[in-house]
């Protein structure tokens, strides 16, 4: 993995995309230059991706898509995986609190897509990677429901999601992102 290659092209596309999501977008780089500040021992791009944390938090219009990898469960991850890395304090859950609130306003029983990037796989690792948390009422129960059965009714991969929901994503995720932002 070639994180100095990320960070640099990052360094240069970060205040120009529009993309907040995870993979190639504004979250997926504060991701990366968190974690490269803390391996570098440079506090400039820890104070770098909390700026652009609170810039897409402040600009949220809550009409994103909910897809891990552009939309909210993508910012509400980069969130998680931060604060459960210790590269962010936890107050930062907040946000998570707020994006949550605006992915239950999706109709779940609508979603088709089954992938981990912009469906219901991705919705389902996000919850189950954040469920976790000390984050009080992290999803309500109403769309805890709609999410089981959307869940079985789409007949998703359960050898996928068995891989999804015990975490073996985790890593995989900050690897798709370095990725994602060099290609």
């Amino acid at each position: 993995m070639n994180l100095d290659r990320a960070v640099h092209q990052a360094l240069f596309r970060a205040e120009a995309t529009k993309n907040i999501g995870l993979f190639d977008g504004r979250m997926g780089m504060a991701v990366l230059f968190s974690k490269y500040g803390f391996n570098t021992n440079n506090p400039l791009y820890q104070e770098y991706a909390e700026e652009i944390i609170n810039k897409i938090m402040h600009n949220l219009s809550f009409k994103e898509d909910i897809g891990l990898a552009t939309g909210l469960a993508g910012v509400g991850w980069g969130i998680l995986y931060l604060v459960n890395q210790g590269l962010l304090n936890g107050e930062f859950l907040k946000y998570c609190v707020k994006i949550n609130r605006c992915i239950m306003y999706a109709d779940l029983r609508r979603i088709e897509d089954t992938t981990f990037e912009y469906g219901m796989a991705g919705l389902t690792h996000y919850f189950i990677y954040g469920k976790h948390t000390n984050v009080k009422n992290w999803f309500d129960e109403d769309f805890i429901f709609d999410l089981n059965n959307q869940f079985n009714k789409l007949l998703m991969d359960k050898t996928l999601m068995n891989e999804v929901l015990v975490g073996s994503y985790v890593e995989r995720i900050f690897k798709m992102i370095v990725e994602s932002i060099i290609k």
